[in-house]
């Protein structure tokens, strides 16, 4: 696979986990505003929701970026 597609990917999927971590943080201070509780905001469905989103693209950019390098390491 050609590595700059590859960067291209991550590069993407990176400009996705900040839009999601904006929102999940943004929606962690409209809660917390309203007095709600730290458990009360880990257990909000849809801050739940972009948490978990958030995490699954982090192991995408991860596995991209071990390809990579794989095929940096092979071109050489």
């Amino acid at each position: 696979m050609n590595p700059e597609f590859l960067i291209d990917e991550r590069d993407k999927l990176r400009d996705t986990w900040r839009d999601i971590r904006t929102k999940r943080l943004e929606l962690k201070n409209v809660l917390a505003a309203k007095d709600a509780s730290v458990n009360d905001i880990r257990h909000n469905n849809d801050y739940r929701i972009l948490k978990k989103e958030q995490k699954h693209i982090s192991k995408m950019i991860k596995h991209i970026e071990n390809k990579i390098c794989r095929e940096k390491k092979n071109e050489a």
